[in-house]
């Protein structure tokens, strides 16, 4: 139970940062994060061939052209037919990593200063968009910094990007679903006050909703 205990206040804490952060960006600016972050990263992993194979050949163009093939150099076609790819395909995998984390940091950096605060304003559903970021991440990085820490489990890590993401956000249900009992089982001779702190936080909340905009 306490390895239960810990793991739950880890994860809240996690969630909490990230929902922090979408607090603090505005629901727009987090729903573009969102759609280019986990939109891109799915595109790329599932046309990384055909990826690896555009920049092969706008390498070998670049080849050409650098070796006189648009001048009419005919010795350019031999060094052409000589020339290396510059994605191996063992190197798929980290170049569409790559291309991945660049897109996503332009994304923060050309939402933060293209959006304006007035567009994305900060409040609870840009904190649960930002929550749900975390969770992408996690579905993303999770693997990757598992294997790094224990190799061992290599084998056991999910085939493909929608496989992982998707098996974070069940055991985050479930998670949430533990951590609910626990409290629940922990909290019997106190549920009165429970109750009411619930009624009081929705009130909160539904009197922070009616406030008119500013």
């Amino acid at each position: 139970m306490s390895d239960s205990i810990e793991l739950t206040i880890a994860f809240l804490l996690y969630l909490l940062l990230f929902g922090w952060i979408g607090y603090r960006r505005g629901l727009v600016r987090e729903m573009a994060v969102f759609a280019v972050g986990f939109g891109s990263y799915l595109f790329l992993w599932r046309y990384a061939n055909a990826l690896r194979t555009l920049i092969n050949l706008f390498w070998k163009f670049l080849y050409f052209a650098r070796a006189g093939g648009l001048a009419g150099n005919g010795d350019a076609l031999d060094l052409l037919r000589e020339a290396p790819n510059l994605v191996r395909p063992e190197q798929t995998s980290t170049v569409v990593f790559l291309l991945w984390a660049a897109l996503l940091l332009l994304t923060y950096l050309v939402t933060n200063m293209l959006v304006p605060d007035t567009v994305s304003r900060p409040g609870i559903r840009a904190a649960l968009v930002g929550m749900v970021n975390g969770l992408v991440y996690l579905g993303i990085f999770l693997p990757l910094l598992a294997s790094l820490v224990a190799p061992e489990i290599r084998d056991r890590l999910p085939a493909s990007p929608e496989e992982s993401v998707l098996r974070i956000l069940g055991r985050t249900w479930a998670l949430f679903g533990d951590s609910l009992d626990l409290f629940w089982d922990a909290s019997s001779a106190q549920r009165p006050f429970v109750f009411m702190a619930l009624v009081i936080l929705l009130l909160v909340l539904a009197a922070r909703s009616l406030r008119p905009a500013t």
